[in-house]
């Protein structure tokens, strides 16, 4: 997966935030956004609106959720979990030829990115014709924003592509983000396990400068010319193309947004938990009093969106009122088109603050494939990396004879005074990993007072000894049915030529002369790699169960999420999987 900083907003902010800059989310100000998906009130279905006019075009058209439309075309999963893409004047019949099993939107230059069964990713254009078809050695890949597309090879490092699928920036770093306008983008290595080092970059690879994470623990995207980056103290600070600190804005709360930046002479700053503008000399020009605060510079680079008292208006960079606060859903969809809401629907309105339609709506959908995999599986190498992490003594980071002492720097938490519990968990993608110790991680502890004993909190039995490890792994999920089969089937083969023997009587277990077991598991795509260090653990059962070819009917991995005022269920979280 390309490692990018993760933001989270309520639901009315991300509907918010999403439309103040949807052009930007379709990539380019060039981009045709006269159309989107919407669904009406009291239907669960999605259609096709004209924005302009207001006219539903394609009225409850659609099952599930169509991708942003650009220049007139969008994708959508159809009833086999596979993905086609459609024409705004022709939703019957696919562009596509054979069906996707992953698939982007189309950009604003009409290429997207998209995966056959069993195939790697290729780059599309707005036929569904074959531009390039990436090298079989790159794993994921970032849809293209602003003419280039971050992407990952099978060594887990990161570089970049251009539309014509070419690779411009190798892959040797561990992190990625998007390129800006600018041509300019942020990459990252990691130092240790605790510090990264970042490199601002241009589209040709060149290193500008850089910084470690403990020189600036966030930072957002270059904006004419100009890096915002936070400090551990909270300040933010613009750096230029060479790293220098040109500007303060004061400090921060929460992350950095990628709009922060000059428009017209001023910037937003936060004092508190409030919002207002600076001009270039640091002079207050709107005190800090709205809740939210966002540049509108698609529209005009003198406009904001503000939200105060649960309303939401726009003020311009005099904080004169030109939109006022009545709504509680404001914001935009191209240059002339609104978008605008005061309860738990919303409809479009025109520049001009008249109606456009007469339908009111519940849902848009911004969905972009943010990122997207490839679905060739070369099965003797997956085995081998996985291996790599194995000798005759150690699994991953674990050896055979450590005790909890060891792990003493997982031990924070509440959690982990619960007497009953005799695992660890942590996580190093794409692996989450669970331990397991002989006894409990605590017990009782008590203070004896003129010979009665009173509990006080527990004390971590920091001799138990590391019995078993499972290092499990969800990404193979993302390929066709019948890879886990072959990936164990490989790694059967392999494990065996170092060292390591079939357990007679013990099912796809493999034990060394050391007394160290070894299996692998697959459950339903989710692969989970088993050693134990004390030989009674192999009772153990290590299964394999596959996944059935009809089972595909997860939603396509990465995309982003659906915004609007239908409920969101929450995702899976590693702690849950490893505990089930």
């Amino acid at each position: 997966m390309i490692k990018l900083i993760k933001k989270t907003f309520s639901i009315a902010t991300m509907l918010i935030v999403c439309i103040a800059t949807l052009v930007s989310c379709s990539n380019s100000d060039k981009a045709n956004t006269r159309y989107v998906a919407a669904k009406l009130v009291d239907s669960d279905l999605w259609s096709i609106v004209d924005v302009t006019t207001g006219e539903i075009i394609h009225k409850d058209e659609f099952k599930s959720q169509p991708t942003v439309i650009v220049n007139d075309k969008f994708c959508v999963k159809n009833g086999n979990g596979s993905y086609d893409y459609f024409s705004v004047n022709n939703v019957t019949k696919p562009i596509n030829g054979e069906s996707y099993l992953y698939a982007t939107a189309f950009n604003e230059n009409d290429i997207a990115l998209a995966v056959l069964k069993g195939k790697g990713i290729s780059v599309i254009n707005g036929k569904c014709e074959v531009v390039a078809n990436l090298d079989n050695s790159i794993v994921s890949a970032n849809d293209f924003e602003n003419g280039f597309a971050a992407v990952s090879n099978d060594d887990n490092k990161y570089g970049y592509i251009n539309e014509n699928g070419e690779i411009v920036i190798k892959p040797s770093y561990d992190r990625a983000f998007n390129f800006s306008t600018d041509g300019l983008a942020i990459v990252g290595k990691g130092v240790n396990d605790s510090t990264n080092k970042y490199f601002a970059i241009d589209n040709k690879g060149n290193e500008l400068f850089s910084f470690s994470s403990n020189e600036y623990k966030d930072f957002g995207s270059f904006n004419h010319g100009f890096l915002p980056a936070q400090k551990e103290n909270g300040e933010v600070v613009l750096l230029d193309k060479t790293g220098k600190k040109v500007s303060s804005i004061g400090k921060w709360k929460g992350y950095i947004p990628d709009w922060l930046e000059f428009n017209n002479g001023v910037i937003v700053f936060m004092d508190g938990d409030a919002y207002g503008l600076k001009n270039e000399k640091g002079e207050i020009v709107i005190r800090a009093k709205y809740d939210e605060l966002i540049p509108l510079t698609k529209i005009n680079d003198k406009y904001y969106l503000a939200k105060k008292q649960e309303k939401y208006g726009v003020v311009d960079k005099n904080d004169n009122v030109i939109i006022p606060f009545d709504y509680t859903v404001l914001g935009y969809i191209n240059k002339n088109t609104l978008i605008v809401g005061e309860g738990k629907s919303f409809n479009f309105m025109n520049k001009e603050l008249k109606d456009v339609g007469q339908n009111n709506y519940t849902n848009l959908s911004f969905l972009t494939g943010s990122s997207i995999y490839s679905n060739h599986f070369n099965a003797e190498k997956e085995a081998r990396k996985i291996i790599s992490n194995i000798t005759d003594t150690t699994f991953f980071k674990t050896r055979k004879g450590m005790i909890l002492r060891d792990f003493k720097d997982k031990l924070s938490g509440y959690k982990y005074a619960d007497m009953d519990k005799s695992t660890l968990r942590d996580y190093d993608y794409p692996f989450s990993f669970l331990y397991g110790f002989d006894k409990n991680l605590s017990s009782r502890r008590y203070n004896y007072i003129h010979g009665y004993s009173f509990p006080t909190s527990p004390e971590y039995n920091y001799n138990a000894n590391l019995s078993a490890v499972f290092a499990i792994n969800s990404t193979f999920e993302k390929f066709q049915p019948g890879s886990e089969e072959a990936l164990a089937k490989a790694f059967d083969s392999q494990i065996q030529k170092v060292g390591f023997k079939p357990v007679e009587g013990k099912a796809n277990w493999f034990k060394n002369d050391k007394d160290m077991a070894v299996a692998l598991a697959y459950d339903k795509g989710k692969v989970t790699v088993m050693c134990v260090y004390l030989p009674r653990y192999m009772e153990l059962t290590v299964e394999r169960k596959p996944r059935e070819e009809s089972s595909k009917d997860d939603v396509q991995v990465d995309y982003v999420d659906t915004f609007g005022f239908e409920e969101l269920k929450e995702s899976t979280v590693v702690e849950d999987v490893i505990e089930n």
